[in-house]
């Protein structure tokens, strides 16, 4: 064979295992494509979000955003790795991207800390139940790979659920004391005593909170577990 008949040689996809119609093929490397879409728009908008973020809890906003991007990110290849093991064909360009897409751009100029992340809760609670349609039909055709998968995929976008709910107290509708739910400890033991540091060094603060010590009775003991 010649170097143009080489050239001009096409191949057709081939399942890695095999196991699948082309029907099975066609109908989950379509909800794989349309998951890809939703995954790439989502993470996008959490860029936007890491980028324009302003206010005063900035820093772990832009912190919070860039750990979901991060994983978002790293879930597009697997993704599209997937859909090509069964024979299938995903995204091609922004554009299919586009097409595809379920999540809803945000492109205003200014966006308040608390909507950016109010938004953001509304999108992963969505994609995750796209995650399950996905994973029913997947389990449907016996594609147990897929599933796999797409089960890590849930767990992520319910851990990103419950933090940006978490930081938007959108779940109590309060605010919460960070230490209420420890035992033997509230608002009123939870107290700050300041000590001026030795030779020279600047001032200090420590806090204290009633941990019961089994051991020997005492009650009230510093957070580092020195007794007081």
């Amino acid at each position: 064979m010649n170097c143009r008949a080489s050239e001009q040689r096409t191949f057709a996809p081939t399942s890695v295992s095999g196991a699948f119609d082309t029907s099975a093929v066609d109908e989950i490397a379509s909800a794989l494509t349309v998951l890809l879409a939703n995954v790439f728009a989502l993470f996008v908008k959490i860029k936007n979000f890491h980028w324009h973020g302003s206010g005063p809890h900035f820093r772990d906003h832009h912190r919070l955003l860039e750990e979901q991007g991060d994983q978002l990110f790293a879930a597009t290849d697997v993704i599209a790795e997937r859909v090509r093991k069964i024979a299938g064909s995903t995204l091609r360009s922004i554009g299919h991207i586009a097409r595809l897409k379920r999540i809803a751009d945000n492109d205003s100029a200014t966006v308040s800390p608390r909507d950016m992340l109010a938004e953001l809760l509304d999108d992963n609670r969505r994609l995750a139940i796209s995650l399950r349609k996905a994973h029913t039909l997947c389990n449907d055709y016996g594609d147990v790979a897929s599933a796999s998968l797409i089960e890590n995929w849930i767990d992520e976008a319910e851990r990103r659920t419950w933090f940006l709910c978490e930081t938007t107290a959108q779940c109590t509708g309060q605010i919460r004391h960070p230490f209420e739910s420890l035992p033997g400890v509230s608002h009123e033991n939870f107290t700050h005593k300041t000590h001026s540091a030795l030779r020279g060094r600047s001032r200090i603060r420590r806090y204290r909170v009633a941990w019961p010590d089994r051991a020997c009775g005492r009650s009230n003991r510093h957070h580092d577990g020195s007794a007081k």
